[in-house]
């Protein structure tokens, strides 16, 4: 199927901003003054950060930086190209042929590949998260454990001592979980895992 200008033009006239999110999105957008905003379609969030303005078929999300019209967000939607997004509307709009078994199989081993990619780095997202906020823990702990240091004789408690070793070592690796590079953040949340600096 050729991809032409007057294509695309077809289907932005056959297919509005609101009958993308509806038919192609598990979003549920809510309005708030002259447009209307939902969850992101690459991220879980509690707060809304996508806004849509259907009556110029245009829509930004404030979460991942994307925006653009229906086509765009067909394609972010379903984790599919531009040009596939262009291809999939145009078959479901009855739009100037059919695509073959071959090129809608190529779409969808595609489609399969970024959900797959997707859903990865959200399971290490959600790690490093959950690691990150087992280590804020440990470190609150050990503000507890230092801050009750009364006398010398407290000095000698066991977590005491512990938590005076490995205080800076944890704050290093919160640290990293909160600002470093993706690969040092998944490192470090490897290393950290099992980590109890009272355990003996």
């Amino acid at each position: 199927m050729a991809i032409s200008k007057h294509l695309v033009e077809q289907i932005k006239a056959r297919l509005t901003l609101t009958d993308a999110v509806n038919k192609y999105t598990d979003v549920i957008p809510t309005r708030k003054g002259a447009s209307y905003w939902c969850s992101c379609l690459q991220k879980q969030e509690r707060t809304p950060s996508m806004q849509l303005f259907p009556e110029r078929n245009y829509y930004r999300c404030f979460s991942c930086g994307r925006y653009g019209d229906q086509i765009d967000l067909v394609a972010e939607a379903l984790n599919i190209s531009l040009a596939d997004a262009i291809k999939l509307l145009a078959k479901d709009l009855n739009l100037d042929g059919e695509i073959d078994k071959a090129e809608r199989d190529r779409i969808i081993m595609e489609r399969a590949r970024r959900l797959q990619r997707k859903r990865s780095e959200q399971e290490q997202l959600n790690t490093i998260t959950q690691e990150c906020n087992r280590l804020i823990d440990i470190e609150k702990l050990m503000h507890f454990f230092v801050a009750g240091i009364k006398d010398e004789s407290d000095l000698e408690r066991h977590e005491v001592i512990k938590s005076m070793e490995n205080k800076e070592l944890v704050r290093h690796w919160i640290d990293v979980l909160l600002s470093g590079p993706l690969e040092e953040q998944l490192a470090v949340a490897e290393a950290s895992k099992d980590f109890n600096p009272w355990k003996e």
